[in-house]
């Protein structure tokens, strides 16, 4: 049977514990015993007649959930929406709503069974494992069994996948986490199931990877001592005297994410709930009520580029991308910087508004230490009025590692291009913004004061630290369509606006400066209000900063 490529990812940290193995009782380890972990009504085969035993985790290994997109928040932020103890609802992973909306929603995709949504390879041995009259094929999960099974159980069965059972989580403190519920089932399985010789567990966690691979060989040696015990008489002879075949298959994760106003929308309706509930059980002056809203930081003003320009950029460019290894070089060529922060009113004056289209043409290429390459252009049209602080106006179209956009101001050499060997290409003026996840605490009636936490804000450094440099710590970022800006609300929430539409598969990393931050805060609208946010661009205050007159470069 076919194993995965390994990934590097991993959700959550954990280990495993020294296994005690009491296997000496049958009649506790019965296939009648063993359904009552399963959420589908399905009658387990003998023991006997199963020699192979496959386990599936579900999330990022058999199906593709979507996690939060880190193009649209930042990185407190991502952590903040992944944490079970912080919404009422249970956040990301424990809120059933956010996978019904996966795609265009459930209604639609059991339709067309999440065609697109699936890890094809995993959905191939799957069938297989259906296919072989000694396996057991087992759905093992870690979502909650209240929340997820009719959810899941649908999922499956419009993709026409059969399992001999499908395990979720049980509301039970004796599994405080995943990986311990995992075990204990993994232990029930294999004792249950004596005769089976091998043991399968495709997983894409790579902390569980390695923490079950301890685990099952722990499991063993505990097997043994337990076998050697019984031949001489210290205690009765053991169901399972053998020990199994266990591997531990991890599979690559693939990072996809919800559509951007469909996913916004799913975190306003959970910090909605929330605050509702807050609300309606805290004390009766309403002071010391933690709540939820959400803000939007813009991160730098720019002429943005369209992601089929992109692809040209990057062709023409001619990287030295083939034999260099994976990290070393980080493409871009999604932006021509206007400003590393907001626009003010008087940057627009020069550029034009939001929005408005402006076509450039290549005229040289240069290179920075091997580090920073980048594309020099100039507007088409000689009376366009147009405004950048890099000089000349370039496009940054690659970075090395721990190189810096704002690097290419230093490239002194170019060379030059002929009509020719140039090419043109639109821009839109826009912003890129995240949005950002921000504790407020009640002081009084419906008055909410901001709580300075390093986990729900930042501070001047958000710009670099949202897109970090190869060679430093943090996550990439993953690619998306920012929709342009005037969606319409959904389910009463804040729909999230792009100013103009961002490069879906790449973001530009600049000098952030934290004067030029600025922060709007999307209200928390009670159920049901309908009430929406500011979407003119005057809820997009300055907060005084410096628009870089005089030094920039003006056409």
């Amino acid at each position: 049977m076919a194993q995965q490529p390994q990934s590097n990812g991993a959700r959550t940290n954990g280990s495993a514990p020294s296994v005690n193995v009491d296997v000496s009782d049958d009649s506790l380890h019965t296939p009648k015993a063993l359904e009552r972990w399963s959420c589908i009504d399905k009658a387990l085969p003998d023991i006997d007649s199963i020699k192979h035993l496959h386990v599936y985790d579900f999330d990022n290994t058999l199906f593709c959930s979507p996690l939060p997109n880190r193009q649209l928040w930042d990185g407190p932020a991502v952590g903040l929406l992944q944490n079970e103890g912080l919404f009422v609802n249970g956040g990301w992973w424990h809120d059933s709503n956010v996978l019904r909306a996966t795609g265009q929603g459930m209604e639609v995709e059991e339709k067309r069974g999440w065609e697109g949504w699936w890890n094809e390879k995993i959905v191939d041995l799957v069938r297989l494992s259906m296919q072989q009259e000694d396996a057991l094929a087992v759905l093992v999960t870690g979502r909650s069994k209240d929340g997820f099974a009719d959810v899941i159980t649908r999922m499956v069965k419009s993709r026409n996948l059969e399992f001999d059972a499908i395990v979720l989580k049980p509301p039970s403190p004796k599994y405080p986490s995943t990986l311990k519920y995992k075990q204990a089932f993994f232990e029930e399985l294999i004792c249950t199931y004596r005769s089976a010789e091998e043991l399968r567990v495709y997983e894409d966690r790579i902390k569980h990877v390695q923490a079950f691979q301890e685990y099952f060989t722990s499991f063993n040696a505990s097997l043994v001592a337990q076998s050697e015990s019984s031949a001489t008489g210290l205690v009765s002879s053991s169901t399972r005297n053998q020990p199994i075949k266990a591997e531990v298959i991890e599979v690559a994760e693939k990072a996809v994410s919800l559509d951007p106003v469909t996913e916004v929308a799913q975190v306003q309706r959970m910090a909605n709930d929330h605050n509702a509930h807050a609300t309606a059980t805290a004390p009766s002056s309403g002071r010391g009520v933690k709540l939820w809203q959400i803000s939007q930081s813009v991160l730098y003003s720019g002429y943005l580029i369209q992601p089929t320009d992109t692809e040209r950029l990057l062709t023409a460019a001619n990287l030295p991308l083939k034999g260099t290894p994976d990290g070393e070089i980080r493409t871009l060529a999604n932006c021509i910087l206007i400003t590393p922060r907001p626009m003010p009113p008087n940057l627009i004056d020069r550029t034009g508004p939001i929005g408005k289209t402006v076509r450039w043409r290549i005229n040289g290429v240069g290179i920075l230490d091997n580090k920073v390459w980048a594309a020099r252009v100039e507007p088409v049209l000689k009376s366009e009025r147009v405004y950048t602080e890099n000089r000349p106006a370039c496009v940054v179209l690659a970075l090395g590692r721990n190189a810096r956009a704002q690097d290419a101001s230093r490239i002194q050499q170019w060379q030059d291009l002929t009509p020719e060997q140039g090419f043109e290409f639109d821009t839109s003026v826009g912003e890129k913004a995240l949005l950002r996840l921000n504790e407020t605490i009640a002081t009084s009636g419906n008055s909410a004061a901001n709580v300075s936490s390093n986990a729900a804000r930042r501070g001047a450094n958000a710009y670099a630290d949202d897109f970090p440099a190869l060679g430093s710590s943090g996550p990439r970022p993953r690619g998306v369509d920012l929709r342009a800006r005037g969606s319409n609300n959904q389910r009463g929430g804040q729909p999230y606006t792009s100013r103009s539409r961002a490069n879906p598969s790449q973001s530009f990393r600049g000098a952030g400066r934290g004067r030029g931050q600025t922060q709007r805060a999307v209200p928390y609208n009670k159920p049901g209000s309908g009430r929406g946010g500011p979407r003119d661009r005057g809820g997009l205050g300055m907060d005084g900063a410096n628009d870089g007159g005089g030094r920039g470069l003006t056409y």
